[in-house]
């Protein structure tokens, strides 16, 4: 998860990122651990590489999914109701 969480910096191109992680165990909040990336932005092709990576599979599971599927930005809301208020 902290990998991922690096990335969406990268991707977003901010220099402050904060990242909180909770596991669940069994229903109940398990581990809780939070990282702070302070760094800032720097062009890297590499990560550029990554990052379209990520785009393209986020691209392949979006044409599988339905409307009344939850939206992979992160929003919480269904694909329908996040796509039509443009929210991704």
């Amino acid at each position: 998860m902290l990998q991922y969480s690096f990335i969406k910096k990268y991707e977003t191109k901010l220099t402050n990122w904060h990242t909180v992680i909770v596991e669940n165990d069994e229903g109940n909040v398990g581990d809780v651990w939070t990282h702070t990336f302070c760094k800032p932005w720097k062009h890297d092709p590499q990560m550029d590489k990554v990052v379209q990576m990520l785009r393209d599979a986020r691209a392949r599971k979006a044409s599988q999914m339905s409307r009344n599927d939850f939206c992979l930005c992160g929003s919480g809301m269904k694909v329908k109701d996040c796509r039509d208020k443009g929210l991704c």
